[in-house]
């Protein structure tokens, strides 16, 4: 949702400046057909009010809806919706003050639908039937406005505003068929973007016990020895190591052995905090980095994931199962491979003292 904020404020920007681009290229215009109305010496009679009517007060009304356009824009009182649907309304109104101030050019009026087919950007229906309803109203005004004022009587306005409305129908059906299509792109774009990180996280994490894998340690190993270097802060690595595993999936089988590591993992993630980083590193070995842990802050976590696995009973089997255990504490100038070397050498250290415990390298 905020990635849409932000691409809607990013074209509300765009369409604002559009707005400001429009207002000058109508004052243009209307500056080059009064110099071509001069050059074909029309009554002078005619000249003295149009620059007036056609050319200030369009451009003052223009500038002004496009000021307070931006002012709603750059306010934080009002929510993006809003905010939104005031680039749409105030696009119809200034089509209703070219269309009403220029009613003697029979295709002025089509400048009524372009709001309609611009809501679509925003993939709001309400707004674009919003929309649409008000450019009819505002048709119906810039009628109102030429039969009386500009073009007395002219049966034709009649005719020029069916054929107007039915531009309007018209672009009103296509915006839905726009919008249903950038729904439709949405969606599959979301469904695309999940996958991806589906597909991410599965590169990721050991898809049994749902820990970091071998790839992923590595990585955040590099990431938390930078950091730590960076701010001269603690960080251990503990390498584990399950006893005698292979003798568990000889005796009782794989699928009781796979019981026995998720089972494990779940117990490592009920004891480590949420700022620990879990890995499996590989069969029946684990590991585990403290970011911001010393030595004997690692000892204390690991022991306690000792005490408890130790004590767990799986009903397949009637032993306990055990882990060695080994850490290293990261000092400065060691390399992510010197602390998985020593954290693993701890590890075999343990597994020489008798196993079933954690040694602090």
């Amino acid at each position: 949702m905020q990635q849409n904020e932000q691409m809607w404020e990013k074209y509300r920007s765009k369409l604002l400046r559009t707005y400001i681009w429009i207002t000058a290229s109508i004052v243009l215009l209307e500056i080059i057909v009064y110099v071509a109305m001069v050059a074909a010496d029309l009554k002078s009679r005619f000249f003295d009010s149009y620059i007036l009517v056609y050319i200030v007060a369009p451009c003052a009304v223009n500038s002004l809806l496009v000021f307070i356009m931006h002012m709603i824009d750059s306010s934080p009182r009002f929510g993006t919706k809003f905010k939104n649907a005031a680039t749409i309304y105030g696009l119809e109104l200034m089509a209703l003050n070219v269309s009403c101030m220029h009613s003697y050019f029979v295709c002025v009026p089509v400048a009524l639908c372009l709001p309609v087919l611009i809501s679509t950007i925003y993939g709001d229906r309400s707004l674009m039937r919003n929309t649409a309803i008000m450019a009819v109203i505002c048709l119906g005004i810039s009628l109102i406005w030429a039969w009386f004022i500009e073009r007395p009587g002219d049966i034709m306005l009649a005719f020029n505003d069916l054929v107007v409305l039915l531009i309007i129908f018209i672009s009103f059906v296509i915006g839905r068929v726009l919008n249903q299509f950038e729904l439709e792109t949405r969606h599959q774009m979301r469904i695309g973007t999940i996958r991806q990180q589906q597909l991410e996280q599965q590169l990721q994490t050991d898809q049994m016990t749902g820990l970091l894998n071998h790839t992923s340690f590595y990585k955040r190993l590099y990431e938390t020895i930078d950091a730590a270097t960076i701010s001269s802060s603690p960080l251990s690595l503990a390498v584990i190591d399950l006893d005698d595993f292979k003798s568990i999936n000889d005796t009782y089988g794989h699928e009781n052995g796979n019981t026995v590591l998720i089972a494990f993992a779940r117990i490592m993630e009920s004891c480590c905090e949420s700022t620990d980083i879990i890995c499996r590193y590989g069969g029946e070995e684990f590991t585990i980095i403290f970011p911001g842990k010393r030595g004997d802050q690692a000892l204390k976590t690991t022991r306690q994931i000792l005490d408890i696995f130790r004590a767990t009973e799986f009903d397949f089997m009637d032993e306990h199962v055990t882990f060695s255990c080994g850490i290293c504490r990261w000092r400065q100038g060691l390399t992510p491979n010197d602390v998985f070397k020593q954290a693993d050498m701890a590890m075999y250290e343990a597994k020489k003292r008798g196993k079933n415990r954690c040694v602090l390298q």
